[in-house]
């Protein structure tokens, strides 16, 4: 989903909320996370890796740390990674308030690549087996819900997509949308 904005060399830092997206950020000079997987994965390939343990729901504080360290330069564009994240913060007023909090601190031309579970994708038999497990805080969104996101930006073609179906390579084979569902986008901030 991320090869759009990381091939054309539009942004070179990111900020990623989880430190299992560091592959997709091989070609990103600095990277700064609040996931503590980021120092133990980020290895020599990432010259200024920066982890702090910190709270989505809580974008002040994370971009308090940010600034701080200066791992990230907020004079140039920053690529705001929110993949499979969001859905795990059951408050959607929470998440919406973060992501724009986040977004509104980052210049123009950053740019946000944000993935979310959904069950519109589903059957209804799944949606209502899977519905009645305990699930936490697993929160799935409508795809309604999840292009609220990127109000305000201008997305990508071919905006939000399944995942599967972001701007696939003819070559790999995709999985049906019910093995993948999620939504997904990256967007720029004017």
């Amino acid at each position: 989903m991320l090869r759009g904005w990381r091939d054309g060399g539009q942004v070179k830092q990111a900020y990623a909320s989880s430190g299992t997206q560091l592959q997709l950020l091989e070609r990103a000079h600095r990277v700064a996370s609040f996931d503590g997987a980021v120092t133990a994965r980020a290895g020599p390939s990432f010259p200024e890796p920066f982890a702090r343990a910190g709270d989505l729901r809580d974008p002040a504080r994370i971009l308090a740390a940010a600034r701080e360290t200066g791992i990230l330069d907020f004079d140039e564009p920053i690529a705001l990674m929110m993949i499979a994240v969001l859905h795990f913060i059951p408050d959607d007023t929470a998440a919406y308030d973060a992501v724009a909090q986040l977004l509104h601190a980052l210049p123009a031309g950053s740019h946000l690549a944000l993935s979310h579970a959904s069950y519109d994708l589903l059957d209804d038999d799944t949606t209502a087996k899977l519905a009645s497990v305990p699930a936490g805080d697993f929160t799935p969104g409508t795809r309604e819900q999840i292009v609220r996101f990127f109000d305000g930006l201008d997305l990508a073609v071919p905006g939000l997509q399944i995942i599967s179906e972001w701007c696939p390579d003819p070559t790999d084979a995709r999985p049906d949308p019910s093995e993948v569902p999620m939504f997904g986008a990256v967007a720029r901030r004017p």
